[in-house]
């Protein structure tokens, strides 16, 4: 009989002890795991710094060649109505022509690089929020593994109530009460 309730009781306490190992791992690994998504979001958020600062240089890369193309277009423009001259297409009205043509397709592709940097800083943002959703909910399990920590510590040693305050938790996880001084 007393063999049976020993083996009974050290079986319940390998259980036990599996289940606090069990439940220390899944608390490491998630915390692994949420410091993972913190790195890869702090990461994202440099890469959305310096894709908003391209961005901002490309626009203004384009005003400066529409100030540019508006410039050339005027000249050659005026080139065209000269009073008392008879119209000339010579190697400046060519030269003037071909600057116009090229200054335009400059434009156009920094249009088309501005475009492809919003919607690639549009897919950061939607990463990013994904990013903050997961964090959210590795940070809500924690908790809740914490939690259940707790109350297992609670069940296993008797006592009814819980810590009242952080502190007094961590005290009791760190088996210090011993050491401290009393008041």
């Amino acid at each position: 009989m007393y063999w049976s309730r020993e083996k009974a009781h050290n079986d319940l306490q390998a259980q036990h002890d599996a289940t606090d190992y069990g439940l220390r791992r899944c608390i490491y690994e998630t915390q692994r795991q949420k410091n993972e998504l913190q790195w890869q979001r702090q990461k994202m958020m440099n890469e959305m710094e310096k894709m908003s600062k391209e961005i901002a240089d490309l626009e203004h890369a384009l005003m400066d060649k529409t100030n540019s193309a508006k410039l050339a277009e005027t000249r050659l423009e005026n080139r065209l109505y000269r009073p008392g001259a008879e119209l000339v297409q010579d190697e400046a009205h060519f030269g003037l022509r071909d600057e116009v043509l090229q200054l335009r397709q400059t434009q156009q592709d920094l249009r088309k690089k501005i475009d492809d940097g919003k919607a690639t800083y549009n897919d950061l943002e939607e990463h990013l929020i994904r990013l903050d959703q997961d964090i959210a909910n590795k940070q809500h399990t924690l908790m809740t593994d914490l939690r259940c920590m707790d109350m297992r510590d609670v069940l296993k040693k008797g006592d009814l109530a819980p810590p009242a305050t952080q502190t007094q938790r961590n005290i009791q996880l760190t088996q210090i009460e011993e050491e401290l001084p009393k008041f």
